[in-house]
């Protein structure tokens, strides 16, 4: 059973809450929100599909909200619907200027309401599907050229010779093999991010110590820390408890990690800390790597933004580079998505010459811990 969609209510009256709550609450993931502040707040942690957004409210107006959501280019395909009691052309006008999709008039009727919504996210789905499908082919046309001409290199040369010294066999061997995995790492993760973002993956949650699950995920980078010379520690709350997917969230880290050690130039350091945040368990790692310009920093989580543009802060590119079947971003782009779906926050700091710190959040499973 696919997830449910997520709708956001923000009107400052409780009534017309409760009613929006009534005619959609059964179908839909319903949330609300009391002001535009609220409203602002709620968007970026739920991430609604569909948005119905009151006009007049005190403070705040719906049409100023609806301005702010659209500067959020991670909410370009989030619907808003706004709603007011007035049936005035003019503040039609006035919200479809704002970025609104459509308009509703209080009181609502009920098989309208229905069927706009059902229409809007409807439309939001093949957005997405359209949007994904065409960054998939650009990406195609670019990232598989590379790989596809080093696989086509030497087996024409392993074809083509009569005769060849083992050693040299072997090494063409090595580079066939090399590429073949970069292309299958790459689609691997093309096909979970379609996953993912298709609504066809529902977490299998358990509560789980989160320090022990970070253990585990340092332990199984050890190896490729110690290749790169770069140091990793960890430091636990082991009573911090979470629920979560534990293969999934083990996937997170190991991308954020692998991510912290190629960033980092041999000699450096990660660190990986788990503890209390409030009513939150927090998995942070650090990296005293080269750092990403400020700018640059919220597009590490976006899919398909192309790591090279980050090449002027990088200390060791070649390294970094090496190897890497992630030049696009797709792993970082994934772990927001889990994160997401199970309830929790990532986020970057970074300031260049000095690393990264990418901290994960997530809701405490009640008031007990794990033994």
């Amino acid at each position: 059973m696919s997830p449910k969609h997520k709708v956001l209510g923000v009107d400052d009256n409780p009534t017309n809450i409760a009613i929006l709550e009534e005619i959609l609450g059964d179908e839909f993931q319903f949330e609300s929100a009391p002001d535009g502040p609220s409203a602002l707040e709620r968007v970026q942690s739920m991430r609604p599909d569909l948005v119905l957004l009151d006009i007049m409210m005190p403070g705040m107006s719906g049409l100023e909200v609806c301005e702010e959501i659209r500067k959020n280019a991670e909410l370009q395909h989030t619907k808003i619907i706004m709603v007011s009691a007035k049936a005035q052309v003019e503040e039609r006008l006035e919200g479809f200027e704002a970025g609104a999709d459509d308009y509703v008039v209080k009181p609502f009727d009920e098989e309208e309401l229905r069927f706009k919504v059902d229409v809007f996210l409807q439309l939001k789905s093949v957005q997405e599907i359209d949007q994904l499908k065409t960054d998939i082919l650009s990406i195609l046309s670019n990232e598989t050229c590379t790989p596809l001409n080093s696989l086509l290199v030497p087996a024409n040369m392993l074809r083509s010779a009569d005769s060849m010294e083992d050693g040299t066999r072997k090494r063409l061997a090595e580079l066939l093999y090399h590429n073949a995995m970069r292309l299958h790492a790459f689609f691997e993760r093309l096909l979970d991010l379609s996953t993912l973002r298709s609504r066809h993956w529902k977490p299998n949650f358990e509560v789980v110590s989160l320090g022990e699950l970070a253990r585990s995920c340092v332990e199984a980078a050890a190896a490729a820390s110690q290749e790169a010379g770069v140091q990793l520690e960890i430091s636990t709350d082991d009573s911090a408890a979470v629920a979560v997917d534990s293969e999934r969230f083990s996937q997170v880290v190991a991308s954020v990690l692998d991510n912290a050690i190629r960033f980092c130039s041999s000699g450096g350091q990660v660190a990986v800390l788990v503890s209390r945040d409030g009513d939150k368990a927090a998995l942070t790692v650090s990296d005293d790597g080269c750092g990403i310009a400020e700018g640059l920093v919220p597009q590490i989580f976006e899919e398909f933004s192309d790591f090279e543009d980050f090449s002027d802060n990088v200390v060791d590119l070649e390294r970094q580079s090496e190897g890497s079947t992630d030049r696009y971003g797709l792993s970082l782009a994934i772990a927001k998505h889990i994160i997401r779906a199970l309830g929790g926050e990532i986020s970057a700091e970074s300031q260049v010459g000095e690393g990264t710190v990418i901290t994960i959040r997530l809701p405490l499973a009640g008031e007990g811990t794990v033994s």
